[in-house]
C-alpha cells in the first residue's frame, strides 16, 4: 500500500457560504460569496471548493482562502491578522472532537473516586481512590491517576499516561540511596492536556501544580513540586525536575531540560534541546545548553563551524 502523497488531504463538510464561515471566525470576507465544500490543505488538495490557509501571499486558483492579507488574483479571501487561529475555531466548528464519556468495563475505578459530567475513561485506565476528575474530561487508554489526584474540567489525558506518581526522591542512607515518601498532590487545571506516554508527578510534601491550559505533549516528564503556569507548552521529550518553575505562557521545545529549582519566565522560549540551568527571564528567547540569549547562541555556533579552519592557520 502506497503512502498518501503529502498535502493532499480534504476534508468535506457539505456546501457552507464562506460569509458564514467569516461570521464564525471573525474574519472578513473580501471577493464573491462563494460556497465552500470543506478545509483543505494547502498544496493541491483534491477538493475544487475547498478553503486553505496560509500565512504568506498565495495564489490559490479558484479555491477559497483564509489569509492575512488579500490574494493577489482577487480570489475569494477572509482576511483575519491571526490566520491559523482562525483556521483552528473552524476546524472545532465543522468537526468537533468527540472523545467519549462513560467509564469502560475494562477500566478500573476506585469506588472514592468522584467523576464529574461527562468524563470519559478509556479501556484499561486506572482511577486511584480520593481522585476528582472535572465535567468534561477524558482519560484515554490506560493511562492512571494515583490516588488523590485533582484534575480538572475539559482535560484530555493521553494512552498511558501516569499522573500523580511517587517522585524521584532519595537520600543518602549509609551509601545506598533510600526513597523519601511522596506525600504530596497533585493538581491540575481545567483544559489541560498531557500527551501520551507522559508522567507528571504527584509532590514529595507540598504540591506539584498544573495550572489551567496548559498543553504537554507525548513522551514529557514533570518531577515533584514543579509549578507550570497558565497557558505554557511543553514539548515531546521534555524533562522538568523538582521544584522547578514554568512561568504562564512560556514555551518549551522538544528535548529541553529543566534542572531542579530554575525558573522560566512567562512567556519565554526555551528552543528545543536547550539546558536550562538557570533562570531564564521572562519573554526571553534561548538556545543551547547552558542556555543563553538565541542571537547569542547562533553567534557561538557559527564562531565553532570557523573553529577548524582558524586551527590550520595556525
Amino acid at each position: 500500500m502506497s503512502p498518501p502523497l503529502a498535502g493532499l488531504r480534504a476534508f468535506p463538510s457539505g456546501p457552507t457560504r464562506l460569509s458564514a464561515l467569516a461570521a464564525r471566525c471573525g474574519a472578513a470576507l473580501i471577493g464573491e460569496d462563494d460556497e465552500v465544500d470543506g478545509l483543505i490543505a494547502l498544496d493541491g488538495a483534491p477538493l475544487p471548493r475547498g478553503l486553505c490557509w496560509s500565512t504568506r501571499p498565495v495564489e490559490a486558483g479558484p479555491r477559497a482562502l483564509l489569509s492575512a492579507s488579500p490574494r493577489p488574483d482577487a480570489g475569494p479571501t477572509l482576511v483575519h491578522p491571526a490566520p491559523r487561529e482562525a483556521f483552528t475555531t473552524l476546524l472545532w466548528a465543522m468537526f468537533p472532537q468527540q472523545t467519549g464519556s462513560g467509564v469502560h468495563p475494562s477500566a478500573v475505578v476506585e469506588p472514592s473516586a468522584q467523576l464529574g459530567v461527562g468524563v470519559g475513561i478509556g479501556p484499561l485506565a486506572v482511577i486511584g481512590a480520593g481522585c476528582v476528575i472535572g465535567a468534561g474530561s477524558y482519560i484515554g487508554p490506560g493511562a492512571v491517576l494515583h490516588p488523590g489526584v485533582r484534575l480538572g474540567a475539559g482535560c484530555v489525558i493521553g494512552a498511558h499516561a501516569v499522573l500523580g506518581g511517587p517522585g524521584f526522591g532519595f537520600s543518602a542512607d549509609q551509601g545506598r540511596p533510600r526513597r523519601l515518601p511522596q506525600l504530596g498532590g497533585l493538581w491540575i487545571g481545567d483544559r489541560v492536556e498531557v500527551g501520551a506516554h507522559s508522567c507528571v508527578d504527584r509532590g514529595s510534601l507540598g504540591d506539584t501544580i498544573i495550572e489551567d491550559d496548559v498543553k504537554i505533549d507525548n513522551l514529557v516528564q514533570v518531577a515533584h513540586n514543579v509549578h507550570v503556569g497558565r497557558g505554557a507548552i511543553l514539548a515531546g521529550q521534555v524533562g522538568v525536575a523538582g521544584s522547578a518553575q514554568i512561568g504562564a505562557g512560556a514555551v518549551l521545545g522538544g528535548q529541553v531540560g529543566v534542572a531542579d529549582h530554575a525558573q522560566v519566565g512567562a512567556g519565554a522560549r526555551v528552543g528545543a534541546q536547550a539546558g536550562v540551568v538557570r533562570a531564564v527571564p521572562a519573554g526571553a528567547a534561548v538556545w543551547g545548553t547552558p542556555a543563553i540569549p538565541r542571537r547569542l547562541a547562533l553567534e557561538a555556533a557559527a564562531a565553532l563551524r570557523r573553529l577548524p579552519a582558524l586551527l590550520r592557520a595556525r
